[in-house]
C-alpha cells in the first residue's frame, strides 16, 4: 500500500464568521465617526452663522455711530434672512443682505421671541439699540443666542 509522505494540512485562512464579525465591528465604528463628524459640522455651521449675524449687527451699530444717524437692521424670519439698507458690506458697496438658510450657514430657523416681537432693530446715533433682547439662531437641536443690550452691546450667549 502506498502511503503519502505529506501530512494532511489544514488551510490557515479566515472563516466566514470571523470576516462577518470584523466587518460588523468596522461598520459600527465608521457610522459612529460619521455621526460625530456630522454633528461637528452642524455646530460649525451654526457658529459661523452666529458670528456673521453678530458681526453684521456690530457693523450697523458702528455705522450709526460713525454717521451720527439711525440705521435699522431688518430681520425676516420667514426667509431666514436679514438686511440693513445704507450700510455697506466689507469689500462691497452693496447693502448688507444675508440669507442664513444658504451655504455656508444652513440654519433652520431664528427666533425673535426675546426681542419683543420686533423684526427691526434700530441703532441710534449713539449706537443704542431699540428694542433690546435675545435672538436665537437654530440648526437642528443646537441653538446660539445673540444678546443685544439697550446700550448697544452685542454678544453671543449659549
Amino acid at each position: 500500500m502506498l502511503q503519502s509522505t505529506v501530512p494532511f494540512r489544514r488551510c490557515t485562512g479566515f472563516t466566514i464568521v470571523e470576516i462577518v464579525v470584523t466587518m460588523l465591528i468596522l461598520s459600527v465604528l465608521v457610522s459612529m465617526a460619521a455621526l460625530s463628524f456630522s454633528g461637528s459640522l452642524g455646530r460649525s455651521h451654526l457658529q459661523n452663522a452666529a458670528d456673521r449675524f453678530a458681526a453684521d449687527l456690530r457693523l450697523v451699530r458702528d455705522q450709526a455711530r460713525c454717521d451720527q444717524k439711525s440705521y435699522s437692521f431688518i430681520m425676516i424670519p420667514a426667509n431666514l434672512s436679514y438686511h440693513a439698507v445704507g450700510v455697506s458690506m466689507l469689500h462691497s458697496p452693496e447693502n448688507i443682505s444675508v440669507c442664513l438658510a444658504d451655504s455656508p450657514y444652513k440654519i433652520t430657523s431664528f427666533s425673535l421671541a426675546n426681542i419683543q416681537g420686533a423684526t427691526n432693530i434700530t441703532f441710534d446715533a449713539y449706537g443704542r439699540a431699540t428694542p433690546d433682547g435675545i435672538i436665537e439662531l437654530v440648526r437642528g437641536p443646537q441653538k446660539i443666542g445673540i444678546k443685544i443690550s439697550e446700550g448697544g452691546k452685542i454678544e453671543q450667549v449659549q
